[in-house]
């Protein structure tokens, strides 16, 4: 059963900080503004539901508050909503009073797992896919995100980063680039062997480096793999932005907080290794005027560099009315009084090949 639901239970969780050293494992997330947390994934054996979200009630001075919390198992127990667990992103996520209970360092970051009570609301939808657990996916990230003290505790103050969508953030490169440089050491083992030839256990030293190699080349060739089908995933419900007829105005369904357009931009600055193409599309020319295409495409290009996003990493192009199929056209009203639109009037979006 699709949500959204209200609900309250015992939460444990996965964790990242850009604090530099260990956190103690009886101290609470940082809350210096010069920090970051982020939550990316959690299970939460729920003991209440809900028909009403009321924050407030679960705002006390040892609370947080986060935004777009991904990948959060539910399981609803025997009188929940649906049967059987669940993979949901929380639009808000209150821990009551949390506890890290574990904590490791990688590259001068902490990582690690809280815990306490929790009270959130979900998205309408579950997720259809979770990932496997790994601490070097970005999943759920959320930069600059500063926790600061107010009347009612800490608070996580906004949401950017890769968002519900977005399985696999730019730290992938650094376990590829670790595995690499973990390849160069092995070669170096079998050269050993060859100079010392006489030296029997170098020889079985190489030997086991060369099998521990093939399995890592096999093991980057597959995170390459998730990377790029993370990417994919991450592209699938932010690739198409519409817009009305005879106009390069965008859709009212693509604009807004968590609209289409907004959501694009955060995954264009996830995959900054990645280029990205704006192809612009028009309907037939019986219905629209011709150029409407490169228009819209520069259209969404101008609004994704005003939200940071490197012009570099874009280009556009004008498919014309090529992709256009025969569709009725609908009516919206707005200020601008009655507007109409149909599914050929769009820009869609795709990765440049390399």
């Amino acid at each position: 059963m699709t949500g959204p639901h209200i609900v309250y239970g015992k939460f444990r969780g996965n964790f990242k900080t850009k604090q530099r050293g260990f956190l103690g494992r009886a101290d609470s997330p940082p809350t210096d503004n010069t920090h970051t947390v982020q939550v990316y994934q959690g299970t939460l054996d729920a003991s209440d539901f809900f028909t009403e979200f009321k924050p407030q009630d679960y705002r006390k001075l040892k609370s947080f508050v986060l935004s777009n919390v991904p990948n959060v198992t539910i399981n609803p127990g025997q009188h929940g909503p649906f049967i059987g667990n669940q993979l949901f992103t929380f639009t808000q996520l209150i821990l009551v009073e949390p506890k890290i209970i574990k904590t490791y360092d990688i590259d001068g970051e902490t990582y690690g797992e809280v815990e306490s009570m929790a009270y959130g609301k979900t998205y309408a939808s579950p997720q259809i896919k979770k990932l496997k657990p790994d601490p070097f996916n970005d999943l759920g990230y959320s930069d600059n995100q500063p926790w600061y003290h107010s009347n009612n505790g800490c608070v996580n103050s906004g949401i950017t980063g890769c968002g519900t969508m977005y399985q696999g953030c730019k730290t992938n490169f650094w376990k590829i680039l670790g595995l690499l440089l973990l390849l160069l050491l092995l070669l170096g083992f079998i050269r050993a062997c060859n100079n010392i030839a006489n030296d029997k256990q170098a020889c079985v030293n190489a030997d086991l480096a060369k099998k521990e190699r093939i399995e890592k080349e096999k093991e980057v060739e597959e995170t390459k793999q998730q990377y790029d089908l993370n990417l994919k995933n991450s592209l699938a419900n932010v690739s198409t932005i519409y817009f009305y007829r005879n106009s390069a105005d965008i859709h009212i369904n693509s604009t807004g907080m968590n609209g289409t357009v907004d959501r694009l931009a955060e995954v264009i600055e996830a995959y900054d290794d990645k280029s990205f193409v704006l192809e612009g599309h028009q309907d037939e020319k019986s219905i629209e005027l011709t150029g409407l295409d490169i228009k819209r495409a520069e259209k969404i290009k101008h609004i994704l560099i005003l939200k940071g996003i490197d012009e570099q990493q874009i280009s556009v192009v004008g498919r014309q009315n090529k992709d256009a199929i025969p569709m009725p056209l609908y009516k919206f009203m707005d200020d601008k009084g009655t507007r109409e639109y149909n599914q050929n009037m769009k820009v869609t979006i795709r990765v440049r090949k390399q």
